[in-house]
């Protein structure tokens, strides 16, 4: 994959620059587009998906939303907004041993989860508030 050395770093370098933002795969090519217009959305899928495979980058699934992805590696929870849907990490503990004490079946083996709760931002909490 030498040849899309170039490509890779814009996709990580943005990746970064929008840490805490929590971008979608279709995000980070809109963002990524100006600075290359040669780019594809496919291109991005590609190297977004090698880079969570090489745990450089957390994907998050988002039920009933585009996936997410995250230059935060540690085990954190986040929040996605009714109101106006961007996603936050929370200040939420994590349990620590959460799969451990799960009851074990012998049908699957959990290897890990994504959690992402639903509410309001504090912005949108804020703005609902006033509106009241």
């Amino acid at each position: 994959m030498k040849r899309n050395t170039h490509q890779q770093q814009i996709v990580f370098n943005t990746v970064w620059e929008l840490k805490g933002k929590h971008p979608t795969a279709d995000e980070l090519h809109e963002y990524i587009k100006p600075k290359m217009p040669s780019i594809s959305r496919a291109t991005v899928y590609r190297i977004l998906n090698q880079f969570v495979s090489e745990k450089k980058l957390q994907k998050i699934l988002v039920p009933s939303g585009a996936d997410i992805y995250d230059c935060r590696l540690d085990t954190h929870l986040h929040i996605r907004c009714n109101n106006c849907g961007r996603t936050m990490d929370t200040d939420i503990p994590v349990i620590k041993d959460f799969i451990d004490i799960l009851p074990k079946s012998p049908k699957y083996t959990i290897t890990g989860y994504d959690i992402v709760f639903n509410g309001l931002c504090a912005e949108c909490t804020m703005r609902k508030a006033a509106a009241n």
